[in-house]
């Protein structure tokens, strides 16, 4: 049995790759859809990197903080190096992160039975614009993403937290989710004294005020209508698998969009986490999650992919 399962894996890894290197091309496209129509973070991001070409200069002027100053700097040196415009090194960003999620989830997928409704919404989720945002706009929170995934899915150890680091130095948006994870395990071994429930609502609180008196953070710019999309999508999320407290990526998922939603109250916009929030509960469902459960999610989620998509086709026309 075991043999044929490693044979079903090894069958499925060309056509797999093939899919993933096919989705990184469609997330190039929608980077040089947002770099035409001046939309996204790309445009902002060109714009610096053409007043701070030249890394001497750069080094003598630039004076933010360390995770956008690196993040530029090892551009501006890709960019003299490899003799790429940054628009390609964007881009090339774009398809590695991309690329890498739909395999790591494509992958998982073809190791479980009955997929059939996992499939569907998995193909949702890839196409949903606020999931294509995380690799195609926000690039830099996109690699931090990846790393701060690859470590809670694959390291252990000191490993796993020193990707942790490197990932919040890259991106301070990884250290509420790092934090999550310290906080779920810490729920887990004293669950007879805390409610996991409580921990959630009580982080989602405090980081949403934080945020709004100590950070300079933008406030919120979507409609009522969006705002009330995301909160039935977060409500989804919780009753559907009320009772999958005890796995992290249901936790991490769950307190992201409670952050979200905390932030709309305080007008402070963690809009982007809505996109962490539901790549790490498709994880959860592919993992743990059972066929009534994911049978519902995928039903409920219809709404959210279609109006999404049809405002963002909308935009780009």
């Amino acid at each position: 049995m075991e043999i044929l399962k490693k044979k079903k894996s090894v069958l499925f890894k060309i056509p797999n790759l093939i899919l993933a290197i096919a989705y990184g091309f469609f997330i190039i496209w929608l980077v040089q859809i947002d770099s035409n129509y001046n939309s996204g973070d790309i445009n902002a991001l060109l714009k610096w990197f053409r007043e701070f070409s030249n890394l001497e200069f750069f080094m003598n002027k630039y004076d933010m903080g360390f995770n956008d100053y690196s993040f530029r700097y090892i551009t501006i040196k890709f960019h003299h190096l490899f003799n790429l415009s940054f628009i390609n090194l964007l881009k090339i960003y774009a398809f590695l992160i991309s690329s890498i999620f739909f395999y790591i989830y494509i992958q998982k997928l073809n190791q479980k039975n009955n997929v059939f409704y996992l499939s569907i919404l998995f193909l949702m989720v890839f196409f949903t614009p606020r999931i294509w945002d995380l690799w195609a706009s926000g690039i830099r929170s996109g690699i931090a993403f990846l790393m701060l995934f690859v470590a809670l899915v694959y390291l252990k150890g000191v490993s796993k937290y020193i990707v942790f680091i490197m990932s919040a130095l890259l991106h301070l948006s990884m250290v509420p989710i790092i934090v999550m994870h310290f906080l779920f395990n810490f729920s887990v071994n004293n669950k007879k004294y805390i409610n996991s429930y409580f921990v959630l609502i009580f982080y989602g609180l405090f980081i949403a005020l934080f945020a709004k008196v100590f950070m300079n953070i933008s406030s919120v710019n979507q409609s009522i209508q969006y705002q009330l999309l995301v909160l039935a999508l977060a409500l989804i999320f919780i009753f559907i698998n009320k009772e999958a407290i005890k796995d992290e990526y249901w936790f991490l998922s769950i307190g992201t969009m409670l952050i979200v939603i905390f932030g709309f109250m305080f007008d402070v916009s963690f809009i982007r986490y809505v996109g962490n929030s539901i790549i790490l509960y498709l994880f959860f469902l592919i993992n743990k999650g059972k066929l009534r459960s994911i049978q519902l999610t995928c039903i409920f989620y219809i709404p959210f992919f279609s109006f999404t998509l049809h405002y963002s086709i909308i935009n780009l026309i």
